[in-house]
């Protein structure tokens, strides 16, 4: 699982981890002191309650921010959102980008060739996120964007399942966009099915270069 975090953030397992630390050191000291010093039970119990409760201090202290999850079943990739504008979106690196980060990029791209593109996402999407038109000859295309680690590659099951989304919102021609790649099987079925498909060095070479271009003209 990959978690997005800002630099002065931690996780809830780190602020655990501080915090365990902070208190055994803690023990360590008012222990040592009790036992060198041959101090009374009082002095014992104190010992043991005085790091805890000065942890608990410390930690109200430690940010902490919650890793939100946006990406479709079977990602298994965990993110922040952290991009507010467009302007960012094209500036950051595409392997950076939540789910719904890059399918907002995927939009903006057929959007700037022409297609009006629609953005449907969400759960009960029916595998698309994006519907749009060819600007060339109307042609209705329904599209899956898939924002995956290289090494998570695209089953047979995720081809079926926009072939299927195909039908309910009525297109004729379908587009599978992953920043990762295709098994064997989904390649096999998204041909026999006359699928698109564009796998990571499809879109490097065309959404990553258009991306920057497109960025040079807004800076």
């Amino acid at each position: 699982m990959e978690i997005r975090t800002g630099e002065k953030e931690v996780t809830k397992r780190k602020k655990a981890i501080i915090k365990s630390i902070i208190y055994f050191i803690l023990l360590f000291y008012y222990l040592s002191n009790v036992l060198l010093n041959r101090l009374d039970w009082i002095h014992l119990l104190a010992a043991l309650i005085t790091p805890f409760i000065l942890t608990s201090i410390i930690g109200l202290f430690i940010p902490v921010k919650k890793a939100v999850n946006n990406t479709k079943e079977g990602s298994k990739i965990t993110y922040i959102n952290k991009i507010n504008n467009d302007t960012e979106l094209l500036k950051a690196n595409i392997d950076s980008l939540s789910g719904s980060e890059f399918e907002r990029l995927i939009y903006l791209y057929f959007k700037d060739l022409g297609f009006s593109p629609e953005l449907i996402g969400g759960s009960g999407d029916h595998g698309v996120d994006i519907v749009m038109k060819d600007p060339r000859n109307g042609v209705k295309i329904a599209v899956q964007c898939k924002r995956w680690a290289k090494e998570n590659s695209v089953g047979n099951a995720d081809i079926i399942k926009l072939n299927g989304g195909k039908e309910f919102y009525g297109c004729s021609d379908t587009l599978f966009i992953t920043t990762s790649y295709y098994s064997p099987k989904a390649k096999e079925f998204a041909e026999m099915c006359n699928m698109k498909v564009w796998n990571r060095l499809h879109v490097n070479d065309k959404v990553g270069k258009w991306k920057k271009e497109k960025f040079k003209k807004l800076s």
